[in-house]
């Protein structure tokens, strides 16, 4: 499955197939991607959980950041 578009200052981040991408929310064009998280230790690139925070995004590979009680707590 696919992480959930998240969005963060008109920029959407999505993933798929071990690819990240930052869209304009606006026009819709790849602000930019990267598919680096396909290869070297991560291998799958599986990517379950997408989390901005400020100038950076991180990307989980497999389980969540949070639990489903959604408070924004890391674990």
């Amino acid at each position: 499955s696919y992480p959930a578009l998240v969005e963060d200052g008109g920029t959407v981040f999505a993933s798929g197939g071990g690819v990240v991408y930052a869209i304009d929310l606006a026009s819709g064009a790849v602000r930019w991607k990267t598919d680096k998280l396909r290869s070297g230790f991560f291998g799958t690139g599986i990517i379950s959980e997408l989390l901005p925070a400020g100038d950076v995004l991180f990307a989980r590979m497999g389980g969540n950041f949070t639990g489903d009680n959604k408070n924004w707590e890391l674990k």
